[in-house]
């Protein structure tokens, strides 16, 4: 996954620096970037905490494969949102990580359809991996709950078939589904203007 992160990265955006990709035991269930070492770590305990929970809400083998794949590709695009927030100096109105969770999620939903669903498998790790512990209102993230729904309505307005479902299944509520093809016109033209400078196509 890191080598076709890399690569799709190269092909997008023309980067001012090298960023660097790496796994490594935290300590803690965490990703995070460094800017001053421009790189993006995945923790050990993260992606063991990913596995556990598709373990426990899957059927299927194909399922969870897809589960943990897709949720741990999610976060590495959201770290990524913070690294080219941080190599372009981006003005971010508003919270950092509610933008770079949108920006993310964008750029999977318009590029390869192997990934699309990959935002959908990170919204759902956010919402069953909740705990009653998990309630720090201090945090600089917005709730999962609130994150799972953000991701699923981006997805429904982008109109791809997979994120259909979720309102069929009432996991989207229609007075919030309505509004997700003109929430995602307005988030994809905003960090199209913020990034255009800076792709290669």
């Amino acid at each position: 996954e890191l080598e076709k992160l890399a690569n799709s990265l190269n092909n997008i955006f023309i980067l001012p620096n090298d960023i660097t990709l790496s796994y490594a035991e935290c300590g803690s269930e965490n990703a995070f970037y460094n800017p001053s070492l421009k790189k993006i770590t995945i923790c050990y305990e993260l992606m063991e905490k990913i596995a556990t929970t598709f373990y426990e809400v899957t059927e299927t083998e194909e399922e969870y494969i897809e589960g943990v794949t897709g949720a741990v590709t999610f976060v590495l695009y959201h770290e990524l949102g913070h690294a080219l927030v941080d190599a372009y100096s981006l003005p971010i109105p508003g919270r950092e990580e509610d933008a770079v969770d949108r920006l993310s999620t964008i750029i999977l939903l318009e590029g390869d359809p192997v990934f699309q669903r990959a935002p959908l498998n990170g919204a759902i790790f956010f919402l069953v991996s909740t705990g009653s512990d998990d309630y720090q209102f201090w945090d600089e993230h917005s709730l999962n709950e609130q994150r799972f729904y953000d991701i699923l309505c981006l997805g429904y307005g982008k109109g791809i078939s997979e994120y259909e479902s979720v309102v069929e299944k009432g996991l989207l509520p229609e007075e919030r589904a309505e509004r997700c093809p003109s929430e995602y016109q307005r988030t994809f033209a905003s960090w199209n203007v913020l990034l255009a400078p800076y792709t290669k196509n």
